[in-house]
């Protein structure tokens, strides 16, 4: 046998076999996914990995794990024979029920070997005008691309979709998240809209990703985003940032890190997480999922590239080759859902402490001390981190920020026979340069930050009245680490809050209006042109409450605030493959905000970052 991607269909199933008789740790791996054939497209039934070693039993059949996208699990086994000399015949069995498929289900099937990728990934490329596209750089003496870089991780780069040349940012409009999203989503309503006529099904996951090439966003040093919304853009959108990478590293090798970017965003979009990140604990990978300048405290960014093997990680790798597909394929499950870094051989979670800690305390803060919040109000925190450890300590921007990383916040229901505590994911992932804006806190002083946990990448994690336990987790390089140390992760204090019953009819309506995705997405995003028509659900409601219960309503604060900063940008808007740049109501905006921020009675539904922002905002849409 070759190893490498084979496909093929017996007229009832679609077989997609990925052959590696190495494997990442000398065991070999035989993987597969299985489709049901239809006319209207392939139907998704389950995924197989062999759960022995092929060398174990030569010749097979091998025993595997089967999994379905609704968490099925059986047994069963495969059997995999040459014929010819690029096609096997495969025999796949089911020890059990599993999606549909009964018991004892035997798919055979005669595969075509499709190359030696394991994985083709559609990338669609939108390009802003004036941004240059990179240039190969020297890897080892060979040139390296993006493709090629992921072609060392078996998965074949290929063009997808239509290209369409960007407006320049012109000052007109910022490159915030809002924005970028909105130019994504656009050109793929465009996209699905034409598929009616190609037979084309863009609303299921699907080999495929959306990459904008873009100049510069609108906050220093951000590189890249890449975006995970349910039920519109799941791990299917990125951005990279690449003026800003270029001004960044003038002096230091900006194709290469350009290059980089597109790669790490490319990782996430295939439910790759940070290296570094509080589950994982590994900041002296080599990763392309750990920064550079995170490396081995955050001191070591050269001895990065000169360390760098140009690679995932193993169990990155065999995530990507063999992982399950629901888990792996853009569309699918929702990001860091799947623990592939404690599971694969050789992984292992990383140790976390369960206690607060006593000298570095994480400590998250309600609006004026009060846990309560209405029914579809926005859960806005401050998070707090107080240095009592007699040291001055070194910060890396962004690490009260929950979109860059370090920071985690566990969400658990305190009913009793509650489920397990989830994480709260955003719905956005920055990739920052940490290194650039370090925070130095010194000894009995604090940095705070705020953090909103409404509504994520797993949709609306406090949706339901009663009560919640949110946990705060960062996780900090060491002063001196060494190649085998952890991070240093700091555990807060539990804070329980409370999401109160509707008091009204009114009340219960509003709430489940609130509850709508493109509603939480609006609000998440502070607005912007992705989300449907819930810039007029969000005005409605707003307008419904500032005239019944006045501005010191919960919600008709929260609202106020959202529609305060929708109204504070512009938006480049794409339809019927054109670009219409938008302009900005400041004088909308600054209504809105002036009164919001006028009345001292509803800036106390904030905590206190919050409305001191929202303070400053007002004064700067007031000023312009």
């Amino acid at each position: 046998m070759i190893d490498g991607r084979y496909d093929g269909a017996n007229g009832r199933f679609l077989v997609e076999l990925r052959i590696d008789q190495t494997g990442d740790d000398g065991r070999g791996v035989i993987s597969g996914d299985v489709a049901l054939s239809r006319a209207a497209g392939p139907a998704y039934l389950a995924s197989f990995r062999t759960s022995t070693a092929l060398a174990a039993t030569p010749g097979g059949p091998w025993a595997v794990v089967c999994d379905a996208q609704n968490g099925d699990v059986t047994r069963g086994t495969v059997q995999v024979r040459p014929d010819g000399a690029d096609a096997v015949a495969v025999e796949f069995k089911l020890d059990g029920p599993l999606n549909g498929l009964p018991f004892g289900t035997v798919v055979k099937a005669a595969l075509k070997r499709q190359g030696e990728a394991y994985r083709q990934l559609g990338v669609e490329t939108e390009i802003e005008e004036g941004v240059a596209l990179p240039k190969p750089v020297d890897g080892s003496g060979i040139p390296v691309t993006f493709k090629k870089w992921m072609a060392y991780a078996g998965v074949e780069v290929v063009p997808a979709g239509d290209k369409s040349l960007i407006p320049a940012h012109n000052g007109g409009w910022d490159w915030n998240e809002a924005n970028v999203l909105g130019v994504i989503s656009g050109i793929d309503q465009f996209n699905l809209a034409m598929s009616r006529y190609t037979e084309l099904d863009l609303d299921v996951p699907a080999w495929q990703v959306h990459m904008l090439m873009l100049s510069e966003p609108t906050r220093p040093e951000l590189y890249g985003v890449m975006f995970d919304l349910r039920g519109d853009n799941p791990r299917q959108g990125c951005a990279i940032f690449v003026d800003e990478i270029r001004r960044s590293f003038a002096n230091n090798q900006p194709e290469r890190q350009i290059l980089w970017t597109m790669v790490h965003e490319v990782g996430h979009a295939l439910n790759l997480t940070h290296r570094f990140e509080p589950a994982i604990g590994r900041n002296a990978s080599t990763s392309f999922m750990n920064y550079p300048w995170e490396y081995l405290g955050g001191k070591e960014e050269e001895q990065y590239w000169l360390d760098s093997k140009q690679q995932f990680d193993p169990d990155e790798l065999a995530f990507l080759r063999h992982g399950n597909r629901s888990s792996v394929i853009p569309g699918g499950a929702e990001f860091h859902s799947f623990d592939y870094w404690s599971l694969a051989p050789g992984g292992k979670p990383a140790f976390t402490p369960t206690l607060p800690d006593s000298k570095l305390q994480l400590k998250l803060v309600p609006k004026s001390g009060d846990p309560f919040f209405a029914f579809g109000q926005q859960v806005q925190l401050k998070i707090a981190l107080l240095n009592r450890s007699g040291q001055t300590i070194v910060l890396p921007a962004g690490a009260l920020d929950i979109k860059a990383g370090y920071l985690g916040i566990s969400v658990r229901r305190t009913t009793r026979n509650a489920p397990p505590p989830q994480s709260f994911v955003p719905m956005v992932q920055r990739c920052l340069n940490q290194s650039a804006g370090q925070t130095t806190l010194e000894t009995n002083r604090m940095v705070e930050s705020n953090v909103s946990l409404w509504f994520g990448a797993g949709g609306f994690p406090m949706a339901e009245p009663g009560g919640y336990e949110l946990t705060p987790v960062l996780s900090l390089s060491s002063p001196d680490p060494s190649p085998d140390e952890s991070p240093l992760v700091v555990v807060g204090a539990p804070l329980k809050v409370w999401i109160e019953y509707p008091k009204t009819r009114d009340d219960e309506r509003h709430g489940v209006q609130l509850l709508e995705p493109d509603v939480g997405a609006f609000q998440a995003l502070g607005g912007g042109n992705a989300c449907g028509s819930a810039a007029d659900t969000v005005q409605a409601i707003q307008e419904e409450r500032v005239s019944r219960f006045g501005m010191s309503d919960p919600l008709a604060a929260s609202l106020t605030r959202t529609l305060g900063i929708h109204y504070s940008r512009a938006y480049l808007t794409y339809g019927g493959k054109r670009f219409a740049p938008g302009r900005a109501d400041n004088a909308r905006a600054g209504r809105l905000l002036s009164r919001l921020t006028g009345d001292p009675v509803a800036m106390l539904n904030f905590d206190e970052v919050t409305a001191r922002e929202t303070r400053e905002l007002a004064e700067r849409v007031l000023h312009q």
